[in-house]
C-alpha cells in the first residue's frame, strides 16, 4: 500500500481500530505510529520462528529474509528464537476456514458464476463440500495455532517470518505455491515489505507480524 514506512504509519492511522461503520473491525483506537519511528529498532525483541517457516523456502528467499534479520540486529534489535510447534497447521486451517466463509459469503449468487474468473469459479465450486462440521473443527484447530503465537507475543515484540515461500509467479505459472498468509487467518496484524529480486526479475517479501497487546510498534 505505500513506499514507506513512514506512509505506512500514516495510513495506519486511519485505518486501524474500531470503524462503528464497520461491523467486521475491531480493537483500540489507533495508536500514534509516526511517533514511534524516531526510536529506530534498539532494543526491539524480534521473534525468528525455528518451526515451519524456513524449512519451506526456496533459498534464495531465506536468504533475503535471514540477510533482513541480520540488518535489523545491527540496527540494534534483539533477536530472540521462538517455537511455533503447531505453525504448520496455519495453512491447512486456513484454507478451510476461508472456504467455507467465501461459500457463505458467496452463496446468493452461485447463480452468476459465469461472472468471475476461471480460478475464483473453481474455489467457489469446492468451497460447496465444506461442511458445517469441517468448518467449527477449523475454527478449534485455529485456537491452538493461535496459543502457540501468543505465547511467543510474551517474549518478543514482533515475529518476522518469509513473507512467501517462493518468488512471485509468471502469469503463466501461478499454480505456483506462493501463499504464506497466517496472520490474515489467525487475526494478527501483520506488515508486508518487498525484500528482494531474483535473477528472473521477481520479487520476494517478509512478513512482520505485531504483539496484538503492544501499541505502537511501527519503526
Amino acid at each position: 500500500m505505500t513506499r514507506t514506512v513512514e506512509d505506512a504509519a500514516l495510513s495506519l492511522a486511519v485505518i486501524a481500530g474500531f470503524d462503528p461503520r464497520d461491523p467486521s473491525s475491531d480493537g483500540p483506537p489507533a495508536g500514534d505510529y509516526s511517533g514511534s519511528l524516531a526510536g529506530g529498532v534498539k532494543g526491539l525483541r524480534i521473534g525468528i520462528p525455528t518451526d515451519w517457516f524456513f524449512e519451506m523456502c526456496d533459498p534464495p528467499i531465506e536468504a533475503a529474509t535471514r540477510q533482513a534479520i541480520a540488518t535489523l540486529a545491527e540496527s540494534g534489535a534483539q533477536l530472540v528464537d521462538v517455537a511455533l510447534p503447531n505453525a504448520k497447521l496455519a495453512e491447512p486451517i486456513g484454507w478451510m476456514v476461508m472456504y467455507a466463509e467465501c461459500a457463505s459469503l458467496h452463496d446468493e449468487t452461485l447463480d452468476r458464476l459465469d461472472e468471475h474468473g476461471k480460478e475464483f469459479r473453481e474455489f467457489l465450486v469446492s468451497a460447496q463440500f465444506v461442511s458445517a462440521a469441517d468448518y467449527l473443527k477449523a475454527l478449534r484447530a485455529r485456537r491452538v495455532v493461535q496459543q502457540d503465537f501468543e505465547s511467543a507475543f510474551e517474549k518478543v515484540d514482533v515475529l518476522i517470518t518469509p513473507g512467501a515461500i517462493s518468488v512471485a509467479p509468471r502469469l503463466d505459472d501461478m499454480l505456483s505455491v506462493i501463499g504464506c498468509y497466517f496472520a490474515d487467518y489467525l487475526h494478527f496484524q501483520c506488515h508486508r515489505a518487498p525484500r528482494a529480486v531474483d535473477s528472473g526479475g521477481s520479487q520476494s517479501r517478509r512478513i512482520a507480524a505485531r504483539n496484538p497487546a503492544r501499541r505502537p510498534t511501527v519503526r
